[in-house]
């Protein structure tokens, strides 16, 4: 290992070592150009310091706590090694970390404290405090330092993901105890440590204001006295003898203005138990508006919404304290605990939920710093946001109400709630559209299920027509990048030539993100029960979603041929404000989301022709329409015995050019053809069709390899020119013949109808047709 930082002072000698900070300091300049410093905060009164750094031309003696470096040093997973080198002996030291993982990568023996640690993709600020002992005093040191994101932005690509997320899911990106926090003080762009104490207390406020109303309609009463002195006419009520006896003699001795004191007794709702309701109601809005203050004064990146929402979770208690018996109830409170605040409903359960909102209370006020999910975290929530903010742009409606997409794990971390019970859904028309994070598949599954190992892609993207065709694609975010001969690590046996191909690449997915989309392809299965075919692939692509770094809208993206031709690549999704990173995503939906509804047919049937649907086992073949015909009309300069074949319905053969259609249709279009419906002259020179002929085969043969029996002349016998051969069974007769037929061009004469379609059409110019922008290219 490398060393890169050395800090001497008087009581221990701290280093640190890393391997491959010069490749991730590379990428991290073509990244980030913004930031010019980098500083290292550590524990003041260390004595003199004297720090050591290949960034620094010279040893530097400092005078301050912090140190500011020309070049940034720390990066997100790369793993350091932190060594305190003791000049004397002491008798323990530690890591006091408040992550335990942190503080069990170390271990103290003889004068040195040494242990490796990386962070993952947890970015932010990372601080190691140790403490160490010496004779029978302790002392404490700290160093802290920024770990810096290598694949994206720190400065502008990070907050625009903070500002996405906090838009659409508030707090979703807290994190309880992870290994770098934010600091509100070293940064205003940095997250508030009160919000994770609000994220407590967002899921207990509910039944905290339902148990206060239960006991505004029946608080709870105690019988008081008081003191008071009447005259003798005034006191009702019986009096005691001793009192009577005294009365008596005064009126008798002339002593009428005399007053006597009684306690009257009477139902009080001013009970120590009353007190305490009214007491944190008062604690919970003061702390509440404590947030929002801190949320209006400090810049941040956190959405009005957010405030917003926090005034109205006080506002029920606001209300209840001016409308209710509390308005009456003295301030004053001595906090201790009675049996009728553990027993009486209403107040036990009041009484319980305070006791864990002030432990978090406890615990935040000693803290004012927070941890952020990881940046892998972040990024997949981000790029499931983006998802559906393309959806909105493209025209789509979100149809449900917004449900709580938010739940809680057992660290209390708000995450967003998997599977389809969380989804979003969207239409366009009739067309209806499913967007979910990570739903499971799993071998139960009943309409898509899996047969061993359950499923987990990150995002599912379900589009349902209104003839009930379903498309899905499903979406994997990785926040990884493989460039140049990394991409070989995972393939050893590559040749030179797909090595140096390689080598010239950037910002590529890793080979096993790719592997892991044909898993999510191939291990899917949609269950047709009661259907001849029960089981079938419902996921027409797989696609990775990773941070690659290109100007998208300049070049294109270098796994386009593999989405085209098999439904599996990746696509490289970065946040910015001009939306350029996520061009190649955005033109993908658009092709194949945006049409309306009269052209919902079209849009089956290129989703259903292209390459990734086509894709059969070998030895079958694959077909969308089961009873496909294709019109044709018979080449000109035909022999009549040739051309009479097809009058009496006796042909065997028939041939065509093979570019009839477009290349990239063409075999696809043919392969499915089940019936051939062929033009030919009658014998009163009208063109008509009345019967179609079964395809028993189709073969592709050169011109020249044709015989005159297939092709009825001679014209072209030694032509290499390719040509589909389509081998015919016995003609079925159609009840109508076709009339009209276009001879003028040859293509005109073609069409895609089904069976269906072809009966009863007494003219061509009625005859729909499937397929329909194959035909409109095929006739230009």
């Amino acid at each position: 290992m490398k060393e890169w930082l050395s800090l001497d002072c008087d009581d221990f000698t701290f280093t640190v070592w890393s391997n491959g900070v010069d490749k991730r300091k590379s990428v991290f300049e073509k990244r980030d150009k913004t930031a010019s410093q980098y500083v290292i905060h550590f524990s003041e009164n260390m004595g003199k310091v004297k720090i050591h750094c290949p960034f620094l031309d010279a040893p530097l003696l400092l005078e301050s706590s912090q140190l500011e470096l020309p070049s940034p040093l720390f990066f997100e997973n790369l793993q350091y090694q932190f060594e305190w080198a003791f000049k004397f002996d002491v008798e323990q030291a530690e890591v006091i970390h408040y992550h335990s993982a942190v503080n069990e990568a170390f271990r103290f023996k003889h004068r040195s404290l040494i242990g490796n640690i990386n962070t993952g993709n947890d970015i932010g600020w990372f601080t190691l405090p140790i403490r160490y002992s010496v004779g029978n005093k302790q002392k404490e040191f700290h160093i802290k330092f920024e770990i810096l994101p290598t694949k994206i932005d720190l400065h502008r690509d990070i907050p625009i993901i903070y500002q996405n997320i906090d838009t659409e899911f508030p707090l979703l990106r807290f994190n309880f105890l992870g290994k770098t926090e934010q600091q509100s003080s070293e940064s205003h762009k940095r997250g508030n440590f009160s919000l994770f104490w609000l994220a407590h207390f967002k899921q207990l406020r509910e039944k905290l204001v339902h148990n206060i109303k239960i006991i505004t309609l029946a608080p709870h009463q105690r019988l008081q006295q008081k003191n008071a002195f009447l005259k003798a006419d005034r006191l009702v009520g019986k009096a005691s003898h001793r009192q009577l006896e005294k009365i008596r003699h005064d009126i008798k001795n002339g002593q009428m203005d005399k007053r006597y004191q009684v306690n009257p007794k009477f139902l009080s709702a001013n009970t120590p138990e009353n007190r305490f309701i009214k007491w944190i109601s008062g604690q919970i809005q003061r702390q509440i508006n404590k947030i929002i203050y801190q949320l209006q004064t400090q810049q941040n990146e956190f959405s009005e919404t957010l405030t917003t929402n926090l005034k109205t979770w006080i506002a029920p208690l606001m209300k209840l304290e001016k409308q209710s018996f509390l308005k009456d109830i003295s301030p004053e409170y001595l906090e201790k605990s009675t049996l009728v605040l553990q027993q009486k409903t209403g107040y036990n359960q009041v009484y319980y939920i305070w006791q864990e909102l002030k432990l978090y209370l406890d615990f935040f006020e000693q803290s004012k710093t927070i941890s952020m999910k990881s940046v892998s975290e972040l990024y997949e929530i981000w790029c499931f946001i983006t998802l559906k903010n393309i959806l909105l742009e493209l025209g789509f409606q979100a149809t449900q109400k917004q449900k709580n997409r938010l739940c809680q794990n057992k660290f209390s971390e708000y995450q967003l709630r998997d599977g389809l019970l969380g989804a979003f859904h969207f239409e366009k028309g009739n067309i209806k559209v499913r967007l979910a994070h990570e739903p499971i598949f799993r071998q139960e599954g009943k309409e898509i299920r899996t047969f061993w190992v359950s499923q987990k892609p990150d995002i599912l993207l379900e589009v349902v027509l209104p003839n009930k065709q379903k498309y899905i694609w499903l979406f994997d975010a990785k926040y990884r990048i493989a460039s140049g001969k990394d991409l070989n690590l995972e393939d050893q046996d590559k040749t030179e030539k797909e090595n140096e191909a390689i080598a010239n690449r950037k910002d590529l997915v890793p080979e096993d993100s790719l592997n892991q989309m044909h898993r999510y392809r191939d291990a899917l299965i949609h269950i047709s029960h009661h259907s001849l075919i029960e089981r079938s692939r419902p996921v027409f692509g797989a696609f990775a979603l990773y941070p690659g770094y290109f100007q998208q809208d300049q070049v294109s993206n270098p796994y386009q041929s593999v989405i085209d031709a098999i439904g599996i690549g990746a696509f490289a999704l970065l946040p910015s404000q001009d939306k350029l990173g996520q061009t190649w995503l955005m033109n993908f939906l658009t092709e194949k989301l945006s049409f309306n509804i009269e052209k919902q047919q079209e849009k089956t049937d290129e989703l259903y022709i292209e390459n990734p649907a086509r894709i059969p086992t070998l030895g079958m073949k694959q077909a969308y329409y089961r009873n496909l015909v294709m019109t044709i009309r018979i080449g000109d300069e035909r022999e009549e015995g040739y051309i009479q074949k097809f009058r009496e319905g006796t042909a065997n053969y028939y041939h065509t050019k093979t570019d009839i259609f477009d290349e990239e249709f063409n075999h696809k279009i043919v392969s499915e053809l089940s019936f051939l419906a062929i033009a030919y002259p009658s014998l009163e020179e009208e063109w008509v069709i009345d019967k179609i002929y079964p395809i028993l085969n189709v073969e592709m043969k050169q011109r020249k390899a044709l015989s005159i029996e297939q092709t009825g002349n001679h014209k072209g016998q030694f032509s290499e020119e390719w040509y589909y051969c389509f081998e015919l069974s016995q003609p079925i007769m159609l009840k109508n013949q076709i009339e009209g037929i276009p001879v003028e061009r040859f293509r005109e004469s073609i069409k895609l109808p089904t069976l269906k379609m072809i009966q009863g059409v007494k003219r061509f110019d009625k005859l729909r047709s499937v397929y329909e922008n194959v035909l409109v290219q095929a006739l230009k």
